[in-house]
């Protein structure tokens, strides 16, 4: 049927392919990250997809709004932070550290974005749950935050960061 009527081209997302709930809007989560990150007495962390840019300004922003102060770790999501600002979809992107300044912060005064959400075993999450990443090491009282769902297939690498966390 596609091909009778001329499409070009189809986009489709799976991911969520077997949920049978429609999926939540961005704002309907804000007063519930930013009441997690209030609590949260050290350095909080969240990953999710660097390619998901609305769920990356709304984690930020509510890292803001704590008066915390934002360090993005990982390639893909500078890389996606810079390229999305660029284009104009992040034109109220907090301001970012340097990973210099953040390590000179308060603990309690620290939100981290963090590539490696699918447990990708070079990304900033695996090797922070290993032991550090550059010289950021996580603490006991330390908050990590999974920020999207697992991808079908990725359970495993997933479940193995999640374990080494577990055992530090």
């Amino acid at each position: 049927q596609l091909k009778k009527s001329k499409v070009l081209a189809l986009v489709c997302d799976s991911t969520n392919v077997f949920s049978e709930h429609s999926g939540r809007s961005e704002a309907s989560l804000v007063k519930s990250i930013t009441n997690l990150i209030k609590v949260q007495k050290g350095v909080v962390v969240a990953t999710t997809f660097a390619s998901n840019v609305a769920r990356l300004l709304t984690l930020a922003k509510c890292a803001q709004t704590t008066g915390r102060s934002i360090l993005v770790l990982g390639r893909a999501m500078q890389t996606m932070i810079s390229a999305a600002s660029s284009v104009g979809l992040l034109t109220d992107f907090p301001t970012t550290l340097s990973m210099e300044d953040a390590l000179c912060l308060p603990r309690s005064n620290l939100f981290i974005l963090a590539t490696g959400s699918q447990g990708e075993g070079r990304a900033a999450s695996a090797q922070l749950a290993r032991e550090k990443f550059m010289d950021l090491v996580l603490q006991e009282g330390d908050t990590f935050l999974f920020s999207s769902k697992t991808i079908p297939g990725n359970e495993l690498a997933v479940s193995k960061v999640v374990n080494n966390f577990m055992k530090r």
